[in-house]
């Protein structure tokens, strides 16, 4: 698979808010969701903590780190200024 390839599968997911298991946040996919191509290209290094693609069940796992996932999963209203930032470039 290509990077680019599994890039946009990744942001697909992480960008479903119509996904009702889904295990990402729904404050995260929704924030992810409002992200135009760019700003998602560039925030996946900062929130993705890594991939793992199972050959034998052909399941991806897609990893937050913890510190997005403990951001988003909070039951707080969130806040701009402590809302990671997912479309800046480091």
């Amino acid at each position: 698979i290509g990077v680019f390839s599994l890039e946009q599968f990744v942001a697909s997911v992480l960008a479903d808010v119509d996904d009702p298991e889904s295990e990402i946040p729904m404050a995260m996919r929704e924030h992810w969701q409002k992200q135009d191509e760019r700003e998602r290209q560039k925030g996946v290094s900062q929130i993705i903590h890594r991939v793992v693609y199972t050959h034998s069940t052909g399941e991806v796992t897609i990893e937050l780190k913890p510190e997005v996932s403990a951001e988003f999963s909070s039951n707080e209203a969130p806040t701009g200024s402590n809302r990671p930032d997912i479309g800046a470039s480091n």
